[in-house]
């Protein structure tokens, strides 16, 4: 049975969340604007490398950390703009890094060749750079029927071995966007595995992340195909050079056309059957959904409705000991949806 949260205000400053299982829980409902200072919260710990919801302008991103017995939205944290830019980065992107073989990875040679403007504006990236720890970069530079569109390079694990590889978006200008992983082979950058592209020019996909999203053991790709039309929640797995879609569901969405936030989704096993969840606004941003893949099959564990839109990234962390979900609306409030109560183990 799925479990359906329903928010109803009480007292001022709380949100009560009714979980069909019968269990309530009472959070706090925040009662400021993103980039209010302090959020009254014992405690915050995220798991996302870098804590960021965002703001609402896209343009200044804020650090989530804990500063006595307060939350501090503050500014700083990932920025859109190294203060040391690599030479030639795409103007939005974000410098990845990691702590393995591949020290950092950026999209650069910006390109107009592609006139969409899914992530703002019609400049995407022709070229995709890594750093070694060494401080020695590899390049990969696309042929002018591809483009990267995308902003972020992500540093990924895609088949548990531990070695790293790069994912990312690569569009066809006549085909559309697809998955793409590189990886490092004798110090060269190399095209492994890619999907293949959606069909239509103009139809993009945006990743989610890497996990074992069925339970089998074994790794798979998350990301929304389409998430401004169907929003195909698909999971893809690796498999002799391609990456092929295993599973799929329509009806979400984890970007908002336009935006630069790509991280409007977080993953996490919330019921502690061994396959990790994605948490994820359907199609339309005023629900939020725990969705599973759990032996191959998508379906809800459950849903909060909302009056007003998703707007910013979603991150996963510990908020008063509790395991919460965190992201903000369009009307400024801070929600908190605790986790561990969800489910049906």
């Amino acid at each position: 049975m799925k479990n359906s949260f329903k928010p109803s205000l009480g007292m001022a400053g709380l949100l009560a969340l009714n979980f069909a299982a019968g269990a309530v829980a009472a959070q706090e409902q925040l009662p400021a604007t993103l980039g209010v200072p302090y959020i009254p919260l014992v405690e915050f710990k995220a798991d996302d490398r870098h804590h960021v919801l965002g703001t609402t302008d896209d343009r200044v991103t804020y650090l989530v950390m804990k500063v006595g017995a307060n939350l501090l939205f503050t500014e700083g944290g990932l920025r859109v703009i190294p203060e040391r830019p690599p030479a030639g980065i795409l103007p939005d992107g974000v410098v990845e890094t990691g702590d393995g073989a591949i020290a950092a990875a950026w999209l650069f040679d910006p390109t107009t060749r592609y006139a969409h403007g899914i992530l703002g504006d019609a400049i995407e990236a022709g070229g995709l750079a890594v750093e070694f720890p060494d401080g020695q970069i590899a390049e990969v530079r696309l042929d002018p029927d591809l483009v990267f569109e995308d902003r972020r390079a992500r540093i990924v694990d895609v088949d548990g071995d531990g070695e790293d590889e790069i994912l990312v978006v690569r569009t066809n200008v006549n085909f559309g966007a697809a998955l793409a992983v590189y990886a490092i082979s004798d110090g060269v950058l190399r095209l492994r595995a890619a999907a293949d592209p959606i069909g239509l020019s103009h139809r993009w996909l945006n990743p989610i992340g890497v996990a074992d999203f069925d339970g089998d053991g074994r790794l798979e790709i998350a990301a929304v195909v389409t998430p401004h039309l169907a929003g195909d929640l698909t999971i893809y797995r690796e498999s002799d050079g391609a990456l092929v879609p295993v599973a799929a569901v329509p009806g979400y969405s984890n970007h908002v056309i336009g935006s630069r936030k790509q991280g409007m989704a977080a993953i996490w096993d919330v019921n502690g059957d061994g396959a990790d969840d994605i948490i994820v606004p359907s199609v339309g941003y005023r629900r939020v959904a725990i969705v599973t893949f759990a032996g191959g099959t998508a379906r809800e564990l459950g849903w909060i409705d909302h009056d007003a839109f998703v707007a910013t990234n979603i991150v996963v962390g510990l908020v008063s000991g509790v395991r919460a979900a965190v992201y903000g609306l369009s009307d400024g409030t801070v929600v908190v949806l605790p986790l561990e109560a969800i489910g049906d183990k």
